[in-house]
């Protein structure tokens, strides 16, 4: 075959397949966080069953508490819910079907003096096709559902000289998204849920009064809402073909020239 002819031939495969990976480039993105936003909550009181609900949460704040309202009696627990429209991404996710960084960022408002828990991040290991109202009638099973997982190694505690002003915080989620991004390009349902709670058991007889206020996605301030930032690339062996064929693109074209 002559070196025209296969000259054609890598140019085409580099416009058919190449160029496309390539256009896809690394993109940044950011999600903000839906006000479908709740809390979930629980009462739990000796000699009674644990009751949970969903309520819309203080006006531009989500709470993970722990409060003993009546001594060695009853207590009330409340864990935020935080959601995110991987739809959002648009376009762009058809040619970068890979989370490179995932970031989960909020705000802490306030905390308690001496709080006497900490607080984990966790997520929902499945994606919904739509997003859930605290007035539907499962979200306060989002309190305890065993569809949610801890997304990253450990709790994280503030002392009140920290939060005295708005502290950002900023958790890495990449694993966690890959999967759910994954089931997003899979199936098309794009909700992804994160969950906020106590990093350990609130039990009756602790005297627990803490509360943790984040931002929710309903804060007067766009600066401190929730957010998902994320960093999306091609697919790792179509870029490496691509690259491939540029290649050997070059390498034909300079031969021809000599």
């Amino acid at each position: 075959m002559k070196i025209q002819s296969v000259f054609r031939i890598v140019a085409a495969l580099l416009l058919l397949i190449g160029a496309p990976c390539l256009a896809g480039g690394v993109i940044d993105i950011k999600i903000a966080g839906d006000t479908a936003d709740f809390e979930a909550q629980r009462e739990s009181s000796i000699g009674g069953s644990p009751v949970t609900e969903a309520t819309r949460g203080e006006a531009d704040s989500l709470r993970v508490f722990g409060d003993e309202f009546i001594t060695d009696f009853a207590v009330d627990e409340g864990r935020p819910v935080f959601q995110f429209n991987l739809a959002d991404i648009g376009a762009a996710a058809a040619d970068n079907p890979i989370v490179q960084n995932a970031t989960l960022r909020l705000t802490l408002l306030s905390v308690s003096p001496e709080p006497e828990f900490g607080v984990e991040a966790w997520g929902r290991g499945e994606n919904l096709d739509a997003p859930v109202l605290f007035t539907d009638s499962g979200a306060g099973a989002h309190y305890g559902s065993a569809a949610y997982a801890r997304v990253h190694d450990a709790g994280f505690t503030w002392v009140p000289a920290t939060a005295a002003e708005p502290t950002p915080v900023s958790l890495d989620v990449t694993t966690f998204l890959n999967a759910r991004y994954s089931e997003f390009l899979d199936t098309g349902d794009p909700w992804v849920f994160f969950r906020l709670q106590a990093d350990k058991s609130i039990a009756l007889g602790d005297g627990a009064d803490t509360t943790f206020a984040f931002a929710s996605a309903d804060h007067p301030d766009p600066d401190i809402r929730p957010e998902l930032e994320l960093t999306l690339i091609p697919e790792p062996r179509l870029i490496a073909l691509a690259a491939g064929v540029l290649a050997l693109t070059l390498v034909l074209r300079r031969r021809r020239n000599a």
